[in-house]
């Protein structure tokens, strides 16, 4: 219901694919099998859908415990945690996560003070500096580049374990210090610190900071130091150890290396080949965000012993980019690490199709040694009824079986498969394919062939805003071509079933699906 805020262009350049209702409930009542003692985390969160269900199978639980209403609250604040990168996709998961708590607990009379734990921030922590932390607490550089004006804001270690109570004073902060008249004297924090239950001993330290958040405020640069702590920080909080969660759950971004900025394909090469997921440059064109996304937040985020539970992309099970990432062992020389996997879940057979490629549910846990995640894998099959179904109506059009080996299973490895890393693609087309032009006056004279540039509704940018050229051009460098899409069972598209073979010097057959019309003739302009 939330997706079309954030548009389609966006979320493919993000790896956004949002995860239907019915397997985001199914995933966590597999991931989450003690809500009470389970600390959960789902690091791209989107709209907040396994958040809901995290937190509704948390309260849920709650209820049946007999816990008192202000307690289910509480405990669900500090049981189910979202990051997200996407600032709209924060504020709709925080609006989910309330959804999920039920009208009753959130209109009940003895409702206590809360923070909503959904966060803006990088769970990958592309180049983030972990040493931000210490023993001591949170130190935050306030240096403008100009050297204007250059201080810490220091938080120490004691308040920063309870997130709602540090986003209050973080808040609480940032708008005394803005309310104030510049340039006048700081004013007292006493009230704040009774009132959050400050230590006597972290008060001096939180003096400090405010009076400099004051100085910020008189300069005027103080104008995202309270959003970027309340945020940005807390997936490196997140990760210290003795803050890591039980339960990994979510949809990580299915982002394509050839769709990453230049900067971020470095990063992700370089940390790709740091875990042994890195499968070589034929293959980077297909090597996929989601892998080193599962390796990385198990590294930060989980937990020894700990369950990930997420839906990746139906190739990950068998496809040769994703070997690193099955192997199960993520070790390098600073951090070993292992995944021993379990049984996933292949759901290219349910129908309609929710994503746009198949998809499988993977699940591990963070252990000792590695256990490689194999092609068998327990198929789904048959049809969702309309909308958006709950769990248990999807399942009355849906049968599993299995282990089987997973639908794309790579076969019999090609003698030529080392010298491509697109198969039989030629791209982009409108450089290469052209189509002949007729009737346009006088031909172009012998050995030559008037031909325009061949477009295709199926352009993506920035190719589809190159302009079409038209020409003569010699005979010889006019080849015939032939694209997977003009191929049928035992024939040629465009072609008489029982017809003579095209002639030697014919140009291809640029076609598309049978039920359309067949395009004129095209062909293939060969460099000279």
């Amino acid at each position: 219901m939330y997706e079309s805020v954030i548009n389609t262009e966006t979320r493919k350049k993000l790896g956004e694919y949002y995860t239907p209702d019915w397997l985001a409930e199914a995933v966590v009542y597999a991931a989450v099998s003690d809500p009470f003692r389970q600390r959960v985390l789902d690091p791209a969160c989107g709209s907040g859908t396994f958040l809901f269900h995290a937190v509704r199978r948390y309260v849920i639980a709650a209820q049946s415990a007999g816990l008192a209403p202000p307690d289910q609250i509480l405990g669900a604040v500090a049981a189910v945690t979202g990051v997200d990168v996407h600032p709209v996709a924060v504020t709709l998961a925080r609006v989910t996560w309330l959804l999920a708590l039920g009208r009753d607990l959130l209109e009940h009379d003895d409702r206590p003070p809360f923070s909503v734990p959904v966060y803006l921030g990088d769970s990958v922590q592309w180049g983030q500096d972990a040493s931000l932390f210490s023993d001591a607490g949170l130190t935050v550089a306030t240096n403008d580049g100009a050297q204007l004006f250059a201080g810490e804001l220091l938080f120490p270690d004691g308040v920063l374990a309870d997130a709602g109570r540090f986003d209050q004073l973080v808040a609480e902060l940032a708008r005394r210090a803005a309310d104030r008249t510049a340039d006048s004297p700081v004013p007292s924090l006493a009230g704040v610190f009774r009132r959050l239950g400050i230590a006597a001993a972290d008060r001096p330290t939180l003096e400090s900071t405010f009076a400099i958040m004051c100085r910020l405020h008189d300069q005027e640069l103080d104008h995202i130091w309270g959003y970027y702590v309340r945020n940005l920080v807390r997936p490196v909080w997140l990760s210290r150890p003795a803050n890591r969660v039980d339960v990994l759950i979510g949809n990580p971004p299915w982002l394509a290396y050839r769709n990453m900025t230049a900067t971020m394909q470095a990063g992700f090469r370089e940390m790709s080949e740091q875990r042994g997921l890195w499968h070589g440059a034929t293959a980077a064109p297909a090597q996929d965000l989601s892998g080193l996304f599962l390796a990385r937040t198990v590294e930060l985020y989980l937990l020894d012993g700990g369950t990930v539970a997420y839906l990746l992309p139906l190739a990950a099970l068998t496809r040769r980019p994703y070997a690193g990432l099955r192997s199960g062992d993520y070790g390098h020389p600073v951090t070993p690490l292992a995944v021993e996997f379990e049984q996933a879940w292949d759901l290219h057979a349910v129908k309609p199709a929710f994503f746009p490629v198949p998809a499988a549910a993977v699940f591990g846990r963070r252990a000792g040694r590695p256990v490689p995640l194999t092609a068998q894998a327990e198929t789904w099959f048959g049809r969702l009824p309309g909308g958006n179904p709950t769990l248990s109506a999807a399942q009355a059009g849906l049968r599993r079986r299995g282990p089987l080996a997973a639908s794309a299973y790579d076969g019999p490895q090609s003698p030529y498969a080392d010298r491509f890393s697109q198969g039989a693609t030629l791209v982009p087309r409108v450089l290469g394919l052209v189509e002949p032009v007729t009737g346009a006056g006088l031909t172009p004279g012998a050995g030559r062939r008037a031909v325009r540039s061949f477009r295709s509704t199926a352009e993506k940018a920035p190719w589809k805003d190159v302009p079409s050229l038209t020409g003569s051009v010699e005979r010889q460098f006019v080849r015939r071509l032939l694209v997977g899409d003009s191929l049928l069972p035992f024939r040629l598209q465009g072609t008489a079933p029982h017809g003579p073979a095209p002639r030697r010097d014919a140009p291809a057959v640029r076609c598309r699906r049978p039920a359309r019309p067949l395009p004129r003739p095209g062909g293939l302009v060969a460099p000279r």
